[in-house]
């Protein structure tokens, strides 16, 4: 079984300070006035500070933490490319966007690979 402790999405993060305020073991610190970090070795995983965060930015999620960042790190990637698709679809031409999309690479991929199989 894995830990559970706190989570800050520190891109959304405003560093009001209040889940700092409010953690009993003072597992979470701002840094400079911009950024809230958790020391996970002093968190208990209580949820207070996910409780008290106004905006809901910080969480105890019930998952292992390597598939937290796991999955932050695909919605950038997914995010950034369907950026990248909507401009070439706004220079080109407007089905220019499914070269980029990564479900229909995913998709395509998967689809291949069933037949290369059988």
């Amino acid at each position: 079984m894995f830990k559970r402790y706190a989570v800050v999405q520190q891109k959304a993060c405003v560093a009001c300070g209040s889940c700092a305020d409010v953690c009993p073991r003072g597992a979470i610190s701002v840094h400079h006035g911009c950024l809230a970090q958790v020391n996970v070795t002093h968190c208990v995983g209580c949820g207070l500070c996910a409780r008290e965060c106004p905006l809901e930015w910080t969480r105890t999620p019930p998952v292992s933490p390597w598939v937290v960042q796991f999955s932050f790190k695909l919605y950038s990637l997914m995010l950034t490319s369907e950026i990248i698709a909507i401009l070439a679809m706004i220079w080109f031409r407007p089905r220019a966007w499914c070269t980029f999309c990564p479900m229909g690479t995913l998709t395509q991929g998967i689809c291949k690979f069933r037949n290369r199989k059988g």
